[in-house]
């Protein structure tokens, strides 16, 4: 003989369950996306604060290139500057869940700018 499982629970327990478990993956979501926004903003501002962009991607002269990235070179004067600015407000918005598709988009490129400028 088979033994069965038969359920229960009726379905208004059931969607309440499964929609208690979406609103715990939405908060899930909602603490990862403001953790790695915070995050962000702490990594670019130290940048700022001690100042990294002239010392790194500006007075150097010689940077250890990728192989296939080999053309991808530091920008001179303020542009480095406007690349980390872009980075710190595009880490706000992504805390703050603004314009988040296209803060993230554009954390995305302007990061792998810069981490492609030295090895």
């Amino acid at each position: 003989m088979k033994s069965s499982k038969t359920s229960n629970a009726s379905p208004l327990v059931c969607s309440q369950e499964a929609s208690l478990s979406a609103v715990g993956a939405e908060w899930a979501d909602v603490f990862l996306r403001i953790a790695f926004g915070a995050l962000m903003l702490w990594e670019c501002s130290r940048y700022f604060q001690y100042n990294w962009i002239e010392d790194l991607y500006i007075k150097q002269q010689f940077h250890f290139k990728y192989e296939w990235f080999t053309w991808v070179d530091s920008l001179p004067g303020l542009g480095m500057y406007i690349i980390f600015l872009i980075l710190v407000v595009c880490s706000i918005f992504i805390s703050l869940g603004l314009f988040y598709r296209f803060s993230t988009f554009i954390f995305f490129l302007c990061y792998t700018y810069v981490f492609l400028i030295d090895q």
